[in-house]
């Protein structure tokens, strides 16, 4: 059962349902002012229960902790969903929603009372049983220039029990879908965990892979010739879908340039996953190619490494890469690996996010980390945009010529790639 189904049938459970609710309540347009100071165990508005704050809360706290959180950031994320906040006190407010108008026309205080409402959800649920704004509120926090203009939805991700059991969920669905078409190609990361999570729990998988190959293909066709530029996005995209279903020409460019079985070959893991949310970020940076390749790729050289560590991981007998543990933290992955699915969920040379609790066990262990499961979410090739300074290190390292290694030109970023391969083949 999916947890979109499992989500919808525990909230059947509740003794007072949605429809009761709204006909109880006073209708949204009415000026009634809402408790900031809600606490207790249920809410009344006139004379209704619209949440039981302690059910709510056992709600989220499953579907947190089924996406993968650890209990300290699911008390973390319900702390903040919960808080009050003061720029939205009384349902005519939320009522104004509805007419969105021209987001050109909003105050600053206007956009910052829409974008709160999806990061607050929780809290507002123990406050009104009417959901009708929430399309326009999904308007507000996907607007073009904004940065990370999927961002915002990950709310929605994350207090999905609230709503998906609303008369407006299909139309919030489908709204999400809209926007990953829309916005996907500029913030690819957002639209890539909000895909993941769709096709696991939304009631319309084939649409949204669809989506997915969409957003693929359009990526495709606007691909820079040189691979440090595609690297963020390809690694990205290639363990969005089983291998076979991703379009034929996305592969294509993945093994002209990214991977090479013959270095690498293909192995099969049912312990390695994507997850959905988590706390610790990694930036893209030259300190994350210096990091791994002066850590890890120097081990197999006279050369010496550079600052910082790299402890090994193994996920069951299988050594899949290493954590970097000086400056941003993240892994560099060694093997290829094909998940249960038939997704590549880790690419030889790629560079991935892991959780809080990985990382924090892996500083603990230097020796090495044995796991049973590994959690990850893609980040870029080790061989990306920030890695143009590092021609040094590559030649000192690799035993590239300078003259290549120095090189933007496709065909001399390809030489120095199976480099990279090769030493991490030696692992």
């Amino acid at each position: 059962m999916t947890v979109y189904r499992a989500f919808a049938a525990l909230l059947l459970t509740i003794s007072v349902t949605a429809n009761q609710v709204a006909s109880a309540a006073a209708p949204v347009s009415q000026a009634t002012p809402i408790n900031t100071n809600t606490c207790g165990a249920a809410l009344i508005v006139n004379g209704a229960v619209v949440r039981e704050k302690d059910t709510l809360t056992n709600e989220l706290e499953k579907y947190l902790r089924s996406l993968g959180l650890t209990e300290y950031e699911i008390q973390k994320d319900l702390k903040w969903g919960f808080s009050p906040f003061p720029l939205i006190t009384t349902l005519s407010k939320i009522n104004r929603f509805v007419e969105t108008g021209n987001p050109g026309d909003w105050t600053a205080v206007e956009i910052d009372e829409r974008r709160a409402t999806i990061s607050r959800l929780p809290w507002l649920a123990l406050n009104i049983a009417d959901f009708s704004w929430l399309i326009s509120a999904i308007d507000t926090v996907c607007q073009p220039g904004m940065p990370g203009m999927l961002r915002g939805l990950k709310d929605l991700m994350r207090w999905a029990p609230i709503w998906t059991n609303q008369k407006i969920a299909p139309r919030v669905w489908q709204a999400i879908n809209q926007k990953i078409l829309l916005f996907g190609s500029n913030d690819y990361r957002s639209a890539f965990l909000l895909l993941r999570w769709l096709m696991q729990n939304g009631p319309q998988p084939a649409v949204y892979r669809q989506t997915a190959i969409t957003l693929i293909e359009n990526a495709v066709h606007s691909a820079n010739a040189s691979l440090r530029e595609n690297a963020a996005w390809m690694l990205t995209y290639a363990s969005l879908l089983p291998y076979s279903e991703l379009p034929r020409d996305f592969r294509d460019l993945l093994e002209k340039d990214w991977i090479d079985l013959g270095i690498n070959p293909l192995l099969k893991s049912s312990k390695i996953h994507n997850f959905f949310l988590h706390s610790n970020e990694a930036g893209q940076c030259p300190d994350m190619f210096y990091g791994h390749a002066g850590q890890v790729l120097a081990s197999h050289s006279n050369c010496q490494v550079v600052d910082g560590k790299f402890v090994p991981i193994w996920v069951g007998d299988l050594l899949v890469g290493a954590m970097k543990t000086a400056g941003d933290e993240s892994f560099l992955a060694f093997r290829n690996v094909e998940d249960e699915q038939g997704r590549l969920i880790l690419i030889a040379g790629g560079v991935y996010l892991v959780k809080m609790e990985t990382l924090e066990r892996a500083m603990a262990q230097p020796s090495g980390l044995h796991l049973e499961t590994f959690d990850v979410e893609p980040s870029t090739f080790l061989l990306n945009s920030y890695s143009n300074d590092g021609a040094n290190l590559i030649n000192q390292v690799l035993g590239v010529k300078p003259e290549v290694a120095s090189s933007q030109q496709p065909g001399d970023e390809r030489e120095i790639w199976r480099a990279i391969l090769h030493r991490l083949g030696k692992f």
